[in-house]
């Protein structure tokens, strides 16, 4: 809502008209779909390899979620297509991880979280278990962090590793900008001192080349609330 609403709002205008494209190309049928989504990528490693990175990295959905079954597969299809790019994403749409998990799961150049708060816990917790999926834990602060850990590792029966994300607010108050940049060593930059990175690529905890563990988000309390969940799908009188 922050970020398509109010001051944001050219942003807002261009998600819309994002998902009118996704929805008149599922239409028109879903070869077609697929075919841009991977237009998309293949723009993105290119952008990427040109500037010197080995491995192109994709996140999937940093503004929003697989909101149907038909895009969750589209999703999958792009991802097995392109073994040379590193896909990642973080769904709280735990009916769709059928259809993005195929008969055969996800391929090993993929990562999925399934996105845990103290509003979705009980269902949300035990969907990471039943299909064996690492868990990114929402949380307003660190008791809040261990309570849904230990409701998720109850359910799992195992303990998994987790980490901390390293950009999840440690920097938010330092004054040198947004605290999500990083540089290319890893450590904390700001926009403005030369060649950066994203934070997700310098550190790559998430991306499918290292360890399967959970990750924690601090100061994320809350964002899968009832309150604010599909929020801007009701307002637009939109039909998954």
């Amino acid at each position: 809502m922050r970020l398509e609403v109010g001051p944001f709002a050219d942003f807002g205008r261009v998600v819309a008209r994002n998902l009118d494209t996704v929805r008149g190309l599922r239409v028109a049928g879903g070869k077609y779909l697929v075919e841009a989504l991977g237009a998309l990528v293949d723009r993105s490693a290119a952008l990427q390899t040109a500037a010197g990175v080995r491995v192109p990295s994709f996140r999937w959905f940093s503004s929003g979620d697989i909101f149907a079954p038909w895009l969750a597969a589209a999703v999958r299809d792009v991802q097995r297509a392109r073994p040379s790019v590193a896909f990642w994403g973080y769904t709280r749409s735990v009916k769709y991880l059928p259809n993005l998990l195929g008969r055969s799961g996800l391929p090993d150049n993929a990562r999925w979280f399934v996105s845990v708060d103290p509003e979705n816990v009980a269902t949300h917790g035990k969907a990471a278990a039943r299909y064996g999926l690492p868990v990114a834990y929402l949380a307003a602060n660190s008791a809040e962090a261990v309570e849904l850990r230990l409701r998720v590792e109850e359910m799992r029966g195992e303990v998994w590793g987790r980490v901390t994300c390293p950009a999840g607010g440690v920097w938010a108050g330092d004054g040198l900008g947004p605290s999500y940049v990083s540089g290319l060593d890893g450590r904390r930059a700001s926009l403005v001192r030369g060649h950066v990175a994203g934070a997700c690529a310098a550190c790559g905890a998430c991306l499918p080349a290292g360890a399967v563990r959970d990750v924690v988000f601090p100061r994320h309390g809350g964002a899968g609330s009832p309150e604010t969940w599909q929020r801007l799908e009701v307002r637009r009188a939109v039909r998954a």
